[in-house]
């Protein structure tokens, strides 16, 4: 479902849902569901193994993405991105950065 959110007299639009974050009161938070009243959002794992790694994968997946190519993008090895979604290491914030930069910019071509 794309939308787009009107934020002091702005306009920002977003490809779908999925790829919508906020931060507020010094936390990320990602997208999790929607009633048809309300949008529902969790907190972004950070820095720990929670979730983190399927977050990664999903976001790859959805972009049709290789773990090489995600791993070009952020600018990391192939091993850490394989690492990251088997939850054997943190997701680095450069990584967690990265995916809401480019949600964006790297998606459907």
């Amino acid at each position: 479902m794309k939308g787009k959110i009107f934020y002091e007299g702005k306009e920002f639009h977003f490809p779908n849902l999925r790829s919508l974050t906020i931060q507020a009161g010094g936390k990320s938070w990602v997208f999790e569901g929607f009633t048809e009243s309300q949008l529902r959002f969790k907190p972004a794992a950070m820095g720990g193994y929670g979730g983190t790694g399927n977050w990664l994968k999903a976001w790859r997946k959805r972009n049709k993405q290789t773990q090489t190519e995600a791993a070009k993008i952020f600018g990391v090895s192939q091993s850490l991105i394989a690492k990251i979604e088997k939850n054997e290491r943190a997701m680095p914030e450069k990584i967690f950065r990265g995916i809401q930069a480019n949600v964006r910019t790297y998606g459907r071509e």
